[in-house]
């Protein structure tokens, strides 16, 4: 069982991503988050719903038997958030977050910079829509 609900498959787009990662975004975001008080509040909210849909698709019974037989990774599906992030002001990883957006939409991050996800509509490296979403039993993967 998995905590992450949402995955960047898109090659072309983790690749993007991976760049903007080491050339130190999650840092400057994370900054944005620390002084914008608007952004820290919508990623706090992201972060809470993203462990209120994990928990959902993880199911009350489920969840039960797994606080008996793993604790720790109950209390993680209950309690972390976007990237397994346990402070809902914090950015781990920005793959998490970008495949959060192209599903749920909406982040604050992508919404402000929408560079940082470059316009895949004529993309056809995954022989589909750019935003196609594939659904699994416990999450989705955003293509």
């Amino acid at each position: 069982m998995f905590t992450t609900l949402y995955w960047l498959t898109c090659p072309k787009l983790v690749r993007r991503i991976s760049m903007f990662e080491s050339a130190g975004w999650i840092g400057r975001l994370k900054s944005m988050a620390g002084k914008v008080d608007a952004a820290r509040q919508r990623l706090t909210d992201l972060h809470a719903t993203y462990a209120r849909r994990r928990r959902a698709a993880v199911g009350r019974i489920r969840l039960a038997c797994l606080r008996l037989t793993r604790p720790h990774l109950a209390r993680s599906l209950e309690k972390t958030g976007i990237g397994g992030v346990a402070d809902p002001s914090n950015i781990k990883c920005l793959h998490a977050h970008a495949a959060y957006h192209l599903v749920e939409g909406n982040h604050p991050f992508f919404t402000t910079f929408p560079d940082l996800i470059e316009p895949l509509s004529d993309c056809r490296l995954c022989d589909g829509p750019a935003k196609q979403i594939k659904t699994f039993s416990a999450g989705r993967y955003a293509v």
